[in-house]
């Protein structure tokens, strides 16, 4: 995974479901919050409003979890142009930000993925709602881990396979 995609899961981890309490946190509590995580992750200013970008982001978080694109589709015709560039005799399209924000520039890493045949592997997982990009060969990986030594700390594989197992007797 590249260093653009991990920008753009960790910012759709913003809000996550607590391990421990199992309660919903939010990172971005405040403009300052916003503030230090676009400077941490994109070099810059979020360059929209806190309330703007939690929208963008709950936005996208949705749509991965209902396989929507129609909110997606149009936020790319309000913030992305494409322009066409030649590199090593082929001719592509190049998402370019139409104004310098946060929410431009993540946009553009989801285009780009969606470009590169990778966007299908932007996942959620259906139990802790953790974002993760599936690495696996297949790209067929529906949770976040198996094990609780993963980065999100929990093993929503093995507690969902627990579960339909117990269910099953």
């Amino acid at each position: 995974m590249n260093t653009e995609t991990e920008n753009l899961v960790s910012f759709l981890n913003t809000w996550s479901i607590s391990n421990a309490t199992r309660q919903a946190e939010e990172a971005l509590h405040d403009q300052s919050a916003l503030v230090n995580f676009a400077k941490k992750h994109f070099q810059s200013d979020p360059g929209e409003s806190l309330n703007d970008t939690l929208s963008f982001r709950n936005l996208v978080r949705e749509m991965l979890k209902e396989h929507d694109f129609t909110v997606l589709n149009t936020l790319i015709d309000e913030q992305i142009k494409f322009e066409v560039h030649a590199t090593e005799n082929k001719y592509v399209l190049k998402p370019v930000a139409l104004k310098n924000s946060m929410t431009a520039n993540l946009l553009i890493i989801i285009v780009q993925l969606a470009q590169e045949q990778q966007f299908h592997r932007l996942k959620m997982c259906p139990d802790c709602q953790y974002v993760f990009f599936d690495e696996s060969k297949s790209g067929t990986k529906k949770w976040c881990s198996m094990t609780k030594r993963s980065e999100s700390g929990r093993a929503c594989g093995t507690i969902a396979k627990v579960r339909t197992f117990r269910n099953k007797e």
